[in-house]
This record gives C-alpha cells, structure tokens and sequence, in this order.
C-alpha cells in the first residue's frame, strides 16, 4: 500500500521519441515548495532520483544531469527530465513519486 503522500506514474517518451520522459507538474509542485523558477539539485543513486531545492552557488556547481529547474509558469509549475540516465534508472517505465516539503523522491517500481 501506497502512503496518502505518494503517487504512481508511468513514464513518457520524449517529443522527438527518442528519450524517456520524467513530468510532473501542478499544484503539487507548489504545495511543496517548488514553484516556477526555483533552481534544484537532482541526486543520482541506484534506481532512485531526489529533488530539492537549492541556492544559485551550487546550483553554479553541478553538471547538467545533477541540476533542473522548475519549468511552466507561476500556475503550473513543471519538472521535466529527460534522456538516457532516465530510461536506465527506471527501466521498467513506471515510478512512486513521494512528495515532501522541498523533496520529491522518486523510486522505479
């Protein structure tokens, strides 16, 4: 059973079709501290992905794949990652995203 905090999704694929697509967007996003703009790290590690928040200093720090930030608009904020480091931590297409104040984790089920 799923805690009242977690949600699964199934992955998408890239516009072009050729990458696997990580979206989430919406008033989830905000309620939890990650409104459009905000700059975030993203951490790599064994099938599972956490996103928080973070300042611009380190932000300035990470490589492409460790870093995002919140696409959209003040409405509807968006995180979207794509590419192969997706498709090879999830490979089986479907995620639980759990949701906490400035963390999202996400895990391949």
């Amino acid at each position: 059973m799923l805690q009242a905090n977690t949600k699964l999704h199934s992955l998408g694929t890239s516009r072009a079709g050729n990458g696997t697509r990580l979206w989430l967007e919406g008033k989830r996003l905000q309620n939890h501290g990650f409104s459009h703009g905000t700059l975030c790290v993203r951490i790599w590690s064994h099938g599972l992905l956490t996103i928080r928040p973070c300042d611009q200093d380190l932000w300035n720090t990470l490589e492409r794949d460790e870093r995002t930030t919140i696409a959209g608009s003040a409405a509807r904020p968006i995180i979207d990652i794509t590419g192969l480091q997706v498709a090879r931590a999830f490979p089986s297409g479907n995620v639980a995203v759990t949701w906490s104040h400035n963390q999202i984790t996400i895990r391949g089920v």
